[in-house]
């Protein structure tokens, strides 16, 4: 080996070199490389901590806003108004409305623990808790500590636990119109929210990185952590030794990070405001226990780079001697890959390699057309998503030739369009065949508008396919839905799929393309309204997007509730009909609200139903709810409330129609019974109270009875009549009022024609007797 290192002067110099190479240049990279690591890793841990505190406050802030309108929609409520300033509200009719609003509210909400409202003229609180007087007595204290009581805003603060010694921490949210001289409201409603509930539940819900162990507190403006469990020594003494900084205090954006040492253990913490006063998050992760995959590392990267040195060194040595013969090879495969012999002459082996690594870089960039169309489809995206106006101008530098960019004058669409499948398509489909859908989808309808006038067709990165379109002079609605539908037959017949599309109105100018683009996004939020393949333009959805109700009448529901009451299945989803036809007209944000809504009333209708027949545990009420989210679009959803109303019934009654007509029959004999003695006693009467309309309460008892509801009355009436002349000394025109009749003679008529004689008559045979 020495006389290969003694002739060899250029295989000494390599030696030398790498050597060298080894020494001083690979074993400080290598140390840069690890403490670079560490830092990344420190770096990238922080980060995903940072997105889980922030993921965790947008979950608190957007629950923020969903509470304050249910803390608003509670106060407007008309009726709760009584609770809030009637002075003569008794407390059987308080403590109902509490009941219904626990019943409601907190079965909803699992996060909501308490719901008060405080009426100022009786000085009395009323709550879904038993123990009132406790929290009376601590939400009167904070009122009166607190300068100004915020509206609408989560406060986070400790109250008494279920009657007991302990306490919990809740976000308190108030609600007020009107205060006294001291700025203090005269009522209030009051929604608290568990706060420890609320916090674990955003994090277990997958927003913390599972493989960084920690734990993470609500803290609250006096630098304390707010926990219903147990909180360790160590982590109330890294809390104690930082309070917040200045700037987190005033709610800064960014979170705060930094390790600290307590009871010899190192930790690192990772702090970020919630709000703008002083609440935080904060979590406390082991530094070691964070960090160590990084130190097992470090071992084996320093075993693994004395291994490599040691190897490394004799490999140098050993393939001195065979140095030339590895390039030889190389050559003659790097020559031989495309298959055809190349000799290059008066050229040493490296530059021969050169010369064919110069041809095969100039085969790759042949090959950039693919790329070239990934960024095509960049920009473009860009300039629809991206307001900048800088985007226009890399447009312009990026395809100077293009028709967008050339065109003297515009005339200008945005088009987008999604594919539709059926939930069976849906899960049977493999990722690699959504791409193809789309893929074809593109084609064709890429084809189809470049036959007509220039389009720019290209895929977006949310699934969707989209289109800017130059619409010419001729252009019409006509020409481009033509395309559309012909579009989705092709991918109906060849692919079995469907998709919506909705495009905008023109703009003059490619600035204006941003603008188009969202209101193609917000067209096509309507696909629900509009159902499987429809077309969406300004024009369709003009009904909708002006129609500023955000309720559907009450009347309507009212009729449907009271037709579900009386088993007619027939009338209430002809009601049904009516209120989706109604809720079909509105603002698509509108639409889901009164949808629950509605289907909120139709359960608690029918549990009350349910509880009044004694057949509770006959029905899955709640089966309600994944109907709703299981719906493909408005039509689908009216089906299957129609479909869930039957089923109720159905499951209710279990009887025919006969048997139906006995419930409404006995409903109306009773309200008979019981108010014969009220002059205005009448067929509207009974409808008033069945609510119904006076006519079809007398159609239908006619149909039931094969008798009219006036003779039922009279009868009713007469009967009295009859027993109050026999058992007492009345007179008969006090006996007439006393059943309902102020005319005596009128009075007269009916006795006679239903006993055959007068009163008087009837009055002294029967005492005779």
């Amino acid at each position: 080996m020495s006389s290969i290192l003694r002739k060899s002067t250029y295989l000494k110099r390599v030696v030398m070199v790498l050597v060298f190479f080894t020494m001083v240049i690979c074993i400080p990279y290598a140390i840069t490389v690890y403490n670079t690591a560490q830092g990344k890793v420190l770096s990238t841990i922080q980060n995903a901590n940072d997105q889980s505190l922030q993921q965790i406050k947008y979950n608190y802030t957007v629950n923020q806003d969903t509470m304050a309108n249910l803390c608003m929609s509670i106060y407007y409520d008309h009726e709760n108004q009584g609770l809030l300033y009637n002075s003569n509200i008794s407390y059987a009719e308080s403590g109902q409305k509490m009941r219904d609003m626990k019943a409601t509210i907190l079965a909803i909400y699992p996060s909501i623990y308490e719901v008060s409202i405080y009426n100022g003229s009786r000085n009395e609180l009323y709550s879904t808790r038993d123990n009132q007087l406790v929290y009376f007595q601590n939400t009167a204290e904070f009122i009166q500590n607190v300068r100004e009581l915020p509206k609408l805003q989560p406060i986070l603060r400790r109250v008494p636990y279920a009657g007991t010694e302990n306490y919990i921490y809740v976000f308190s949210y108030f609600f007020y119109e009107y205060t006294d001289a001291e700025n203090k409201p005269s009522s209030y409603v009051l929604l608290e929210q568990n706060a420890n509930w609320l916090i674990n539940n955003f994090t277990t819900a997958g927003y913390m990185n599972s493989d960084l162990p920690g734990r993470i507190y609500l803290v609250d403006k006096d630098n304390k952590i707010c926990s219903d469990t147990e909180v360790s020594d160590a982590d109330l003494e890294l809390l104690s030794k930082n309070p917040p900084s200045e700037s987190l205090m005033e709610g800064e954006k960014d979170a705060v990070y930094y390790t600290d040492s307590v009871y010899g253990r190192e930790y690192l913490v990772t702090r970020l405001s919630l709000n703008d006063w002083g609440d935080s998050l904060i979590m406390i992760q082991d530094y070691d226990q964070v960090l160590s995959e990084l130190k097992s590392l470090q071992k084996t990267y320093w075993l693994i780079i004395g291994i490599w040195a040691f190897v490394y060194l004799i490999a140098i040595i050993l393939i001195g001697k065979h140095l030339y013969r590895p390039i030889d090879n190389l050559v003659k495969f790097i020559n031989d890959l495309d298959g055809k012999k190349k000799v290059v002459s008066d050229a040493n082996e490296f530059s021969q390699i050169m010369e064919l690594y110069k041809e095969a870089h100039e085969k790759l960039l042949d090959k950039n057309e693919a790329k070239q169309a990934f960024m095509r489809r960049y920009q473009f995206e860009k300039l629809l998503t991206d307001e900048k106006a800088t985007v226009w101008n890399e447009i312009c530098s990026y395809l100077p030739g293009h028709w967008l960019v050339i065109a003297e004058k515009y005339t200008l669409r945005v088009l987008k369009v999604k594919i539709q499948m059926d939930r069976e398509q849906e899960s049977s489909a493999s990722e690699e065949d959504k791409r193809l859908y789309q893929f074809v989808v593109q084609n064709v309808l890429s084809e189809l508008m470049e036959k007509e006038y220039p389009a720019e067709i290209f895929q977006l990165g949310d699934d969707s396919i989209c289109g800017i379109i130059q619409a010419g002079e001729g252009t019409t609605d006509v020409k481009l839905e033509g395309i559309l539908q012909e579009t989705q037959q092709y991918a109906k017949r060849y692919m079995n799929i469907s998709f919506c599309a909705a495009y905008s109105g023109i703009a003059d100018s490619p600035m204006k393309l941003n603008t188009l683009y969202k209101q193609t996004d917000e067209l096509l939020q309507y696909r629900f309204v509009y159902g499987k393949g429809a077309i969406m333009n300004a024009r369709l959805c003009k009904e909708n997007m002006e129609n500023e109700n955000t309720v559907y009448p009450e009347s309507l529901e009212r009729k449907l509730l009271a037709e579900v009451k009386c088993g007619n299945l027939e009338s209430a989803q002809r009601m049904t009909e009516e209120i989706f036809d109604y809720i079909g007209t509105m603002r698509y944000e509108n639409i889901r609200t009164c949808i629950m809504t509605l289907a909120n009333n139709l359960h608690f209708t029918l549990k009350e139903l349910y509880t009044h027949k004694g057949t509770l545990a006959r029905f899955q009420f709640d089966q309600i709810y994944p109907l709703i989210s299981k719906a493909s679009d408005l039509d689908d959803l009216e089906t299957h409330m129609k479909e869930y109303i039957e089923s109720a019934l159905c499951a209710l009654t279990q009887k025919n129609e006969t048997d139906k007509g006995q419930i409404f029959v006995q409903n109306v004999q009773a309200y008979v019974e019981e108010n014969y003695s009220d002059p205005n006693l009448s067929s509207h009467s009974v409808g008033d109270h069945l609510g119904l309309t006076g006519k079809y309460v007398m159609k239908k008892f006619q149909d039931y009875t094969g008798g009219s509801l006036n003779d039922y009355i009279y009868k009713v009436r007469m009967g009295k009549a009859a027993q109050l002349l026999i058992s007492s000394h009345t007179s008969i025109s006090k006996v007439a009022e006393q059943v309902g009749i102020l005319n005596e003679n009128y009075f007269y008529r009916l006795f006679k024609k239903a006993y055959g004689c007068t009163p008087r008559e009837y009055s002294n045979q029967n005492r005779q007797y």
